[in-house]
């Protein structure tokens, strides 16, 4: 059976701690129940899950007091946590700002909220083992890395995009202090021109009127590579007649309703901006084990050396764990073609070129690598086929849709691709997942 993540549930022994672990792994999370602040804390260490969700009560203590000892182990320190509690008190919004808590949620929790606002910690769990991944594999390759990850070396301020009336974006301003540059925009419509030239931190939307335009913006940034990560959150008005767990699955990271006191828009929007710039610091470092000694000469991606590294250690990684692994081709059969007519040169530059818009249209934890004279081969980790095959078609529709110039070469020139998507199989080695993709080239 394929498992979405791997969670840790501490949650004294009760029914109610068995009914939720139940309904886990109904719904494909993969993790033992434990009942003590003790036995937490040593899964934690010797599981390492992508998640560590912990209920109101524990046999030995607080969640308070399980989130200080995983934070405080260099061990667990990493894994997100999540805390269930019973009621929403301002001590529950201290203990997610005190203790490193990435997430509250009262119970009873909804299913589909539930299960939304951890599909953002489950991805950071993806980037992490990526990103250890590569780092494993450029060492062996003779570069010197870490993957110890410093969110004091960024000097950039936090910065957070908010659209709303004055009156919403003044509270927000005085909530956050002056520690967070609050940028305003006035309308939705120059949301998009603004994060083009800008990174942020996350998003606040307060939303007038209609709620649906604000949940068509969650959903295009989604769809958009550069922006999938970026947190958002919503502030709507309570008595707003829309089921609960609808802007979650819009894209919606946080969903707040009017009014919203400064502790609890501190303890919504400061773990969003805290996440936000790990994952910054892990896409560096993932960045940087694109090196000569890992990059193909002629383009500006990972070389096929580096590729079949990195398959034998995923896709061992994923059949360990019954995880979902996609691999996706794009073949380029016009670049003989272009070669013939324009030289060598053109088909080069164009070559550098497709690599640069393929791996700039995939998440930072995608890999991209070349694996033919006209063949680039893509890998997502912890990505059903069906997700894989969306952004397969996303990338072909963009590049053959594309006017693309060349230096020297007096017209623009387009290109026509062929693409195939799979997914590991039970019995698949890293050559047969390649050779399956190969053969559903259309």
């Amino acid at each position: 059976m394929i498992h979405l993540a791997s969670i840790l549930l501490a949650y004294a022994d009760q029914p109610q701690a068995h009914a939720l672990h139940g309904r886990l792994m109904r719904n494909s999370y993969d993790g033992p129940l434990v009942h003590s602040v003790t036995h937490a804390l040593a899964e934690a260490k010797r599981l390492q899950p992508d998640i560590v969700l912990i209920g109101p009560y524990l046999a030995d203590g607080s969640g308070t007091d399980l989130a200080q000892a995983l934070k405080g182990d260099s061990l667990a320190a990493d894994i997100p946590l999540f805390l269930l509690t019973e009621h929403l008190s301002d001590d529950s919004y201290r203990d997610v700002l005190g203790n490193g808590i990435d997430d509250v949620m009262m119970m009873p929790a909804d299913e589909g909220t539930l299960f939304a606002r951890m599909r953002p910690l489950v991805r950071l769990a993806t980037m992490r083992a990526e990103l250890h991944s590569r780092v494993v594999i450029a060492r062996g390759l003779g570069m010197t890395m870490t993957e110890q990850l410093s969110l004091t070396d960024d000097s950039t301020p936090e910065t957070v995009l908010a659209l709303g009336d004055p009156g919403d974006i003044d509270a927000l301003r005085d909530a956050m202090g002056t520690a967070i540059e609050i940028v305003h925009v006035a309308n939705l419509y120059e949301i998009e021109h603004v994060v083009a030239e800008r990174h942020f931190d996350a998003a606040v939307l307060f939303t007038t009127g209609s709620l649906y335009p604000y949940l068509d913006l969650c959903v295009q940034i989604r769809n958009k590579p550069r922006l999938f990560n970026l947190p958002v959150m919503l502030v709507m008005d309570a008595e707003a007649d829309i089921e609960r767990s609808l802007p979650y699955r819009q894209g919606v990271s946080r969903l707040l309703y009017r009014p919203v006191r400064s502790l609890v828009m501190q303890a919504a929007l400061k773990p969003l901006v805290r996440r936000q710039r790990l994952r910054w610091a892990m896409r560096n470092v993932l960045v940087s084990t694109l090196r000569p000694v890992s990059q193909d000469p002629l383009s500006d991606v990972y070389s096929r050396d580096f590729l079949d590294l990195y398959l034998a250690d995923r896709t061992a990684l994923a059949r360990k764990q019954d995880r979902h692994l996609s691999l996706i081709l794009f073949y380029i059969p016009s670049l003989p073609g272009l070669r013939s007519v324009f030289g060598e040169a053109a088909a080069g530059h164009l070559l550098r070129t497709l690599s640069q818009w393929i791996n700039g249209l995939l998440r930072a934890e995608d890999l991209c690598a070349r694996t033919g004279e006209h063949e680039f081969c893509v890998v997502l980790p912890d990505t059903p086929l069906n997700e894989a095959q969306v952004v397969m078609h996303r990338i072909a529709g963009v590049l053959t849709h594309t006017d693309f110039a060349i230096p020297d070469v007096y017209e623009v020139v387009q290109i026509w691709l062929q693409v195939g998507a799979t997914e590991l199989g039970v019995d698949d080695t890293p050559e047969t997942l390649v050779a399956r993709a190969r053969m559903r080239l259309e």
